[in-house]
């Protein structure tokens, strides 16, 4: 019975320091690829156990969420090759959930200060708090579907802002959702660019951009009349 006892003591130490080394090994990656990841490197750095590779893949879109620059479709188009589609999309979600929770917290626990700095510094944001003041969910979609500011900024802001996590979390996953799926979905047909999943995930990816803009631009027109209209 001893015996046995300290043998299924191994597992749970390793269990328990598991996520400690996964972080560190997600950092090295990061490091070692220069502080820029391509799809390539992401797959080459990769463990081969799914279980694993998963839990890297979303470790790495929370530290992308530390670097502003760092681009998550190329962690979402890495998912759409490593794992098939269903899983893949439960995957790239995950790791889309921590990209945007981990700025979000670091900016809660920030304060005011940081969010009359963030508006400062991004007078776009000032623009769309026209939104906020209606719903925050809607205003936490709104600013992931239309994408004119760095999502890691936007996070910051929320958080510092102190819109509640679950409209937060809520409406924007639900903005990320398209880019989720077009980005999972060129993952998987990469090796076939020539196949009609590829060039219709491409193709959509190319029109939420452009539609965003135009999105963004026919708001701002109908703004500009209204205030005009009352001054």
């Amino acid at each position: 019975m001893r015996h046995l006892r300290k043998k299924s003591r191994i597992p749970v130490r390793f269990l328990v320091l598991l996520p400690f080394f996964l972080i560190l090994a997600a950092a090295g990656i990061f490091v070692l690829s220069g502080g820029s990841l391509t799809v390539q490197d992401i797959l080459n750095y990769s463990p081969n156990n799914p279980i694993l590779a998963a839990l890297v893949l979303i470790l790495l879109s929370s530290l992308k969420s530390l670097t502003v620059f760092f681009p998550i479709m190329a962690l979402l188009v890495a998912g759409g090759i490593m794992f098939p589609t269903p899983v893949s999309l439960l995957v790239n979600a995950l790791a889309v959930a921590a990209c945007i929770s981990t700025p979000y917290w670091l900016g809660r626990f920030a304060g005011a200060d940081l969010a009359d700095r963030i508006f400062d510094r991004y007078p776009k944001l000032g623009q769309l708090k026209e939104f906020q003041q209606k719903n925050d969910f809607f205003f936490s979609y709104i600013v992931r579907i239309v994408g004119i500011l760095p999502c890691d900024i936007v996070s910051l802001y929320m958080g510092a802002a102190r819109i509640p996590y679950r409209a937060y979390i809520t409406g924007g996953m639900l903005g990320f959702t398209p880019c989720i799926l077009t980005s999972t979905l060129i993952g998987a047909s990469i090796n076939d660019p020539s196949s009609p999943m590829f060039i219709l995930s491409v193709a959509s990816n190319i029109l939420l951009s452009v539609g965003s803009s135009f999105f963004y631009w026919l708001w701002q027109k109908r703004k500009k009349k209204r205030a005009a209209s009352v001054s």
